[in-house]
Order: C-alpha cells, then structure tokens, then sequence
C-alpha cells in the first residue's frame, strides 16, 4: 500500500485554537448586538429606519416592521446568540461533543439569519456606487459629500454590523463543524484524505465553477443591457416624460453608465474565478506581474457581493409579491436576476476556493495548488 505524501494528523490543539478564537469574536459582537437592542428597547438609543419606501425596495424587514418588533427581534436574535456562543466556548474548552455540536448547527442558522434576512438589498448601492463616486465626483459637485454622509449614517453602519455578524458567525459554524468531524479547521480535509479523492474535489469544482461563472455573468448582463442605450439617447422602460427628466437630470446619466460599467466590470473580474489569470496576475501587470493571488482576496469580496445581490434580489421579489408588477417590468426583472446572480457567484467562489487548495499549513495534507491533475 502506497503511503500518501502530506498526510500528518492535525493536533487537537490546533482544531480548538481556531474555533474558540472564532466563538469569542462571535460572543463580543452578540453580546455587542444584545446591548445595542437593549438601549433601543428602552429609548436610550434610536432605532435607525429607512424611509417606507426604501425599506420596501432594498427589503429592509427590519425597517417595515414595527420599531418594538424590531428591537424585539434583535434582542432575541442577540441574547439567543450570546447564549450559543458561551455554550460553544464551554465544550470547546471542557471537549464536551454535543454544545460544539449545537454551536455548530447554530452557528449556521446564525449565519444564515444574519447573511439572507439582515443584509438587505441596500448593501449593493453602497458597494456598487463606491468607485463610481470615487470617479464622478471630480465631474458631479457635492458627490462626495453626499457619499461620506450615507456611508456614515446609522442605517448604514447597522448593515455593516449584521454583515460582520453574519460573517463571524459562519466563521464560527464552519470551525465548529470542522472541530466536531474532527477534520482541519483551516482546509477542512479529514484523516481519511487521499490524492485521488483530491483530485476528484478539483475537477469538480473546475466544472461545477464554470456552470456557475456562466450563469453569474447571464445574469450581470441584464442591467448595463437598461443602461448602455443612455449614451445614444434611449431610456427602455421608462415614458417618454420619465426619458426627459433623466436627460435633463445633471449628473444622472453619468452614475447610471457609471453603474453600468461596473456591472460589465464585474462580470468581467468573475471569468477570473474560472480563469488562469484569476490565480497568478498577468505578465504585463506592472510590479505584480506572475504573482500568486491569494485565495481570501478573490473569495472574501465574492462572498460580500453575492450578500448584497442576493439581498436586492430578495427585495424586488418580495416588493413584487406585495405590491404587483409595476410598470417597469424590464427593471424588475434586471433587480430580480441580482438573486441568481448573487447565489451563483457565491457557488463560484466556493468552487474557486477548492479548486485552489494547495498544502494545507496546518495539517500538512493536500496536494501543491500547481499540479491540479484531473481525476
């Protein structure tokens, strides 16, 4: 029997390091959301909403909820995860199996409140006007200063806290899972590991990636297709006085192809997670040229533009429900897409990720990122 190269057992140790500093960053940020809820609850602290409107098109749920229904839900929410998150430190430290086991399973459940009902659909403007701003500000006055007052409004920095939530917290899920397997908490490959079985996870992923990429970018498309005829003077889905208050508007036809190019951009930037180039930087890069791009910093953006996709998605699909087509149908069905879009880059990333894995450091199992034979 042929021994398999890379194969050291992971210590114990090393499973619980990674899952108890996880646990811990996930109870500081519970505990965090639990006061933060009790100082609404009680008038303290005002509870930061959208306006009607814009809860309804972004999916704002907490926003259209009642104020004590949403700080009741929060609290829950904090206090229910705090509690989870003590219980998962106190197996992990006392290796008892079954609160890692429920820290996992809730954890997930956690993360996946957080991920899918927090983080609404106005996380994508934040993140998609960004560099547009950045950009058309020299060109639009007052853009930037309209830019660093959202950013910095309550709302907003409540969304970034539920995206940090549920970012720790499947973090936290993941490690506990991995810890309760007894599998590497940092490449998730267990003793039973084998080259063949590497090679196997690699080539699916490649094809699973390539489905993925594909759908991802269909679904990109539809929304610079609404904006790129702007430049030659044609506004799809909107009425002939509608078309004129735009083209009249200053400085909304330059957001509006700015928002344009960076959906073609990213569509372009997602071939790279099914590309060579999204591995190594090309040659003709200046100073970067040939370097190895690190796997987080393709995966961590994806993962956060998937949320945010999926979160405006969500929104227009639930608007729809609620209150019936309206009479831009093209539109709606562009922002219902950002659904599909979102879930297919997150499956792309993860496909990415496996499709990468090299030598774990940790565990010393795996295989060189270089040589991903086929099975």
């Amino acid at each position: 029997m042929t021994a398999h190269p890379h194969h050291t057992p992971t210590r114990p140790t090393t499973h619980r390091r990674a899952a108890r500093a996880f646990a811990l960053a996930a109870l500081a940020w519970s505990a965090g959301t639990t006061l933060i809820a009790l100082l609404w609850a009680t008038g303290a602290l005002a509870l930061p909403r959208n306006g009607p409107e814009q809860a309804l098109r972004t999916g704002d749920l907490l926003s259209l909820l009642p104020a004590t229904t949403s700080s009741a839900t929060v609290l829950a929410l904090g206090a229910s995860a705090t509690a989870l998150a003590t219980a998962l430190l106190w197996g992990l430290r006392t290796h008892r199996t079954a609160p890692v086991r429920t820290g996992a399973a809730g954890g997930w459940v956690l993360a996946g409140l957080a991920a899918l009902v927090l983080v609404h659909g106005g996380l994508l403007p934040i993140l998609g006007y960004l560099p547009v701003v950045l950009l058309a500000g020299w060109a639009v006055p007052g853009l930037w200063a309209a830019a660093a007052q959202t950013l910095t409004a309550p709302e907003t920095l409540l969304l970034l806290h539920f995206l940090l939530g549920a970012g720790l917290w499947a973090g936290t899920a993941l490690t506990a899972t991995r810890t309760h397997r007894h599998t590497c908490t940092r490449c998730g490959r267990g003793p039973h590991w084998s080259p063949e079985h590497e090679h196997t996870t690699r080539e699916r992923a490649r094809r699973t990636g390539r489905w993925a990429v594909g759908i991802a970018i269909a679904s990109a498309l539809a929304y610079p297709a609404l904006r790129i005829p702007w430049i030659f003077g044609h506004y799809p889905d909107f009425t002939a006085h509608q078309a004129q208050q735009l083209a009249a508007t200053e400085g909304t036809t330059v957001i509006g192809l700015g928002l344009a190019s960076a959906a073609l951009a990213g569509a372009a930037l997602m071939l790279g997670l099914v590309q060579t180039w999204g591995t190594r930087l090309p040659a003709p890069v200046p100073f970067l040229g040939g370097r190895r791009i690190p796997i987080s910093l393709a995966v961590v953006p994806a993962a956060v533009v998937a949320l945010a996709l999926f979160g405006l998605g969500r929104a227009t699909v639930m608007t729809l429900l609620l209150t019936g087509p309206s009479q831009a149908p093209l539109h709606e069905t562009a922002f219902a897409l950002t659904a599909l879009w979102g879930a297919a880059l997150a499956v792309a990333a993860c496909a990415y990720a496996l499709r990468r894995r090299g030598v774990c450091g940790t565990c010393n199992r795996g295989l060189p990122e270089s040589a991903p034979a086929r099975a």
